[in-house]
């Protein structure tokens, strides 16, 4: 986990064990993003929000 830029669940709550590691660890997390896996190709490249809850296909531009 500690490789990982981010983290995305389709299930998992804010108060999982999974998430409350990632976030302990800085990583950005989403989670309940339903239909994820259905949705998001193995090693797409995406953008996610933490702050927001959403994720974005691609790279995003910072600013």
């Amino acid at each position: 986990m500690k490789r990982a830029s981010a983290i995305v669940s389709e299930e998992a709550g804010l108060t999982s064990e999974s998430a409350i590691v990632a976030i302990t660890l800085g990583i950005p997390t989403v989670v309940g993003a339903a239909h994820a896996a259905d949705t998001l190709e193995n090693g797409e490249v995406v953008t996610v929000d933490a702050s927001r809850g959403t994720i974005f296909r691609g790279e995003a531009n910072a600013r």
